[in-house]
């Protein structure tokens, strides 16, 4: 059974319901929506894979009934959500790419957590020679072996693997121009066991760390792949003996006979993929085509005008009948006009919104980077600001200062520090005053209250205020 384009009602109803891509504004992760955003812009493209290189795809590669492939509606791009399903390139299955896929490119791709269809092609060429020169060498393929002997780079485009050193393989074309747009849809009932939507990730390219016996497997593929010519010499048969392709050994899949199509179109089979029927191809049939049956069939339904029979009224319901099919005729014509300039229309509009998408990404793009100088310029005026007043500051500081000193001096707590200053002074030039008077003179005695109130010393004549003076002696000169 071969696989036929999809009706207008699947994947959301074509393009024009289709799933937008996530916009940086509606993105709670900024960065990532941005990266996602620059893969789809390359990726913006028609499908040029059409119905009859479609039907073909299952026989060539072998590819089961339990995978439904579909042709993309005009507008649908790779990165649109397919339910149960993805996109998948040509350009895959052409570097050896099978469905359904092994178990090692499962395990990649949901460690990479990226869609298939963000892979170039030459990385699934270096994926498949991995697999079939482990095969063939007897070793036993693992995620960690893999990932020793390749890592996952980010392009502009996609992702992309590139050899580690000392694992290059030769022999990948250099250029697979237009691969892009060499894609169609393929999904499946069962799940796939990995993510099927796009994303962009940070890639982990960090060498795992391997097991004695994955350390000897290292050093025997550090040998074999090099040497490999496996990619300029592949072949379907080195795919199926290395357990890579589903096609039995000694030729192609069997396929059931494909039904011999009818004289009128109306009566081809429709058909059932996964228990729900599918549209069958629409052809448009001209007008002499269309309405010479149903003027033939009227003339077969309508009794024989002889004898025997009541004449009157058979004209006349001959040519109501007739009447009715021109009408039906004009009615089809001025739908089928209609149908041209809702395609039409469904274009045009189709373009207009292309245009409208890029002039938002170049106007979010334009508003991001004003955004930043604005928060540049503030960052600046902040920086400047502060340099200001920082300056005005130091400017100010001597003043404020002296206006200090001058406020601390007068008030009571200085004074009442230099009084006690004063007294503390007195008390011990006093015990040193009487200690010297008793080593001159033992045998007299001295009072020992120096704050004893003599009357004699009343007499005495000493200023009883005397102003504090802090300044520095200035030297004569």
């Amino acid at each position: 059974m071969t696989s036929s384009p999809p009706s207008s009602s699947s994947f959301s109803h074509g393009a024009r319901e289709r799933c937008p891509p996530p916009s940086p504004v509606q993105s709670s992760d900024g960065e990532a929506a941005w990266a996602l955003e620059a893969l789809m812009w390359s990726h913006d493209l028609d499908s040029t894979v059409g119905g009859s290189l479609l039907r073909g795809l299952r026989e060539r590669y072998s590819i089961s009934e339990d995978y439904i492939l579909s042709m993309p509606e005009p507008g649908q791009r790779a990165y649109d959500p397919v339910p149960k399903g993805f996109a998948l390139t040509l350009d895959a299955l052409e570097a050896g790419l099978r469905l359904p896929l092994q178990p090692l490119i499962m395990s990649c791709i949901s460690f990479w957590r990226i869609s298939s269809s963000q892979v170039a092609p030459n990385s699934w060429r270096y994926l498949v020679v991995f697999l079939g020169e482990c095969h063939y060498a007897s070793i036993t393929p693992s995620l960690n072996l893999f990932l020793s002997c390749y890592r996952l780079s980010k392009g502009p485009g996609g992702y992309f693997l590139s050899a580690r050193t000392g694992f290059r393989v030769g022999g990948a074309p250099s250029n697979n121009k237009g691969w892009k747009g060499r894609f169609f849809y393929v999904s499946c009932v069962r799940d796939w066991g990995f993510g099927v939507r796009w994303s962009a990730r940070a890639i982990d390219n960090t060498v795992p760390s391997l097991s004695e016996a994955e350390r000897r497997d290292l050093g025997r593929l550090k040998e074999v792949l090099p040497s490999s010519q496996a990619i300029q010499n592949m072949t379907e048969l080195w795919l199926v003996e290395a357990g890579l392709s589903p096609t039995p050994l000694g030729g192609q899949a069997s396929q059931a006979p494909p039904p011999t199509p009818s004289a009128d179109p109306k009566d081809a089979p429709l058909e059932v993929k996964a228990g729900r029927p599918r549209k069958k191809e629409k052809t448009a049939p001209s007008k002499g085509a269309e309405a010479g049956p149903r003027r033939g069939e009227l003339q077969r339904r309508a009794p024989p005008l002889g004898r025997g029979g009541p004449s009157r009224g058979r004209p006349k319901a001959v040519a109501t009948a007739e009447k009715r099919a021109a009408d039906s005729e004009a009615e089809v014509a001025r739908l089928r006009s209609e149908l041209e300039a809702s395609k039409n229309s469904n274009k045009e509009l189709q373009k207009t919104i292309r245009v409208e998408r890029t002039e938002l990404r170049l106007l979010t793009t334009e508003a991001g980077s004003l955004s930043k100088k604005l928060e540049e310029a503030q960052a600046q005026a902040k920086a400047r600001a502060a340099s200001e007043a920082l300056a005005e500051e130091a400017r100010l500081r001597p003043d404020k200062d002296k206006e200090l000193i001058v406020t601390y001096k007068k008030s009571e707590g200085f004074e009442l520090g230099l009084t006690r200053t004063g007294q503390v002074s007195f008390e011990y030039g006093y015990r040193i005053a009487t200690s010297r008077f008793r080593a001159r003179h033992p045998g007299l005695e001295v009072e020992e209250d120096p704050f004893t109130p003599h009357p004699e010393d009343l007499e005495v004549d000493m200023p009883k205020d005397v102003p504090f003076d802090d300044c520095p002696d200035i030297p004569k000169e």
